[in-house]
């Protein structure tokens, strides 16, 4: 729990990747922007989100994630009681988890009423950081986010969100060209990456505190595990212990932006079967690979556009 947040001016472990319904949007009226201050903290993107009335708590922005979810703490202070079930889809497979009912959700002037949303144990959202053990407070998933088109930027430091048509001019950092993004299940978004030179699927997670790749993925890379950085553990929701390595992306590349090298591991995380990957090339591209470069998501035209910085 984190109050009062550290960076906003109000008081008040994972890929999650939830394949849920959505919540009830009410945008305001005439509004074609509005700006959220955004920062990247323990490899996530951090918001402040307004729950009911005046409680402004730090969320973590996560697109894979189909429903909102909030802590048991936060659920506490809130005087709120869970009120159902649902199974969800986490990197670490499949666990059921309790809803429950918060009055509004708040980002900004959009608000969700009467929300629907998850109740995750306070150890899915605490960062495995000495000194910082402190969980945040909820998740702000794609029930919020996908009826817009949604720019993250991390070097302004906005989370940036559009309705009703193109941005206008002066709205966007400099960006490329778009290119295919795919619903690959639910609100789970998807798009081409090329690795070391191979093309192969990517699944867009911005509630990813990793890059994982796929063991064939690796192998199609000619990427190679660095001995002695072996692991297990639950990388997410769901119960299926994960063994991965660490591995060194020499190259990144989507559309035609060059995302550099990247620090990864290789591991067969559940999530990739589930969602039909079997032992096919496929990569989680989280955090890591997002958080030094503004990318627009576009719901609206299923496109997806990085930082103009074209491969050399």
């Amino acid at each position: 729990m984190r109050h009062p947040p550290r960076a906003w001016p109000r008081p008040a472990r994972a890929a999650l990747g939830l394949v849920l319904c959505a919540a009830l949007l009410l945008p305001a009226p005439g509004a074609a922007q509005i700006d959220v201050p955004l920062r990247v903290e323990n490899d996530w993107f951090i918001v402040p989100v307004t729950v009911g009335d005046d409680l402004t708590l730090d969320f973590i922005v996560d697109t894979g994630a189909g429903l909102s979810a909030v802590t048991t703490t936060t659920l506490r202070r809130l005087g709120g009681t869970t009120s159902g079930s649902v199974r969800a889809q986490g990197a670490s497979g499949a666990q059921e988890l309790r809803t429950a009912r918060v009055p509004s959700l708040r980002v900004g002037t959009l608000r969700a009423w009467n929300a629907q949303v998850l109740v995750l144990e306070d150890d899915v959202l605490t960062p495995d950081v000495p000194g910082d053990p402190d969980a945040y407070d909820g998740v702000l998933g794609a029930d919020v986010l996908a009826d817009h088109d949604v720019l993250l930027d991390p070097v302004a430091g906005v989370l940036r969100l559009f309705s009703g048509g193109e941005p206008v001019a002066g709205t966007l950092p400099p960006l490329g060209d778009p290119f295919p993004l795919w619903r690959i299940a639910g609100p789970i978004l998807g798009h081409d990456v090329e690795i070391n030179g191979s093309v192969m699927p990517a699944i867009l997670d911005t509630g990813a505190r990793r890059v994982v790749v796929s063991p064939r993925g690796a192998r199609n890379a000619r990427a190679v595990s660095i001995p002695g950085t072996g692991q297990s553990g639950t990388p997410g929701v769901g119960r299926e212990e994960v063994r991965w390595e660490d591995v060194d992306l020499e190259r990144v590349r989507a559309g035609g932006t060059e995302l550099g090298a990247l620090e990864a591991q290789v591991g067969d995380l559940p999530i990739f079967r589930s969602l039909g990957f079997g032992d096919r090339a496929v990569v989680l591209l989280g955090n890591p690979a997002l958080r030094g470069c503004p990318v627009l998501i576009s719901y609206r035209t299923d496109t997806i556009r990085y930082c103009r910085r074209p491969a050399p």
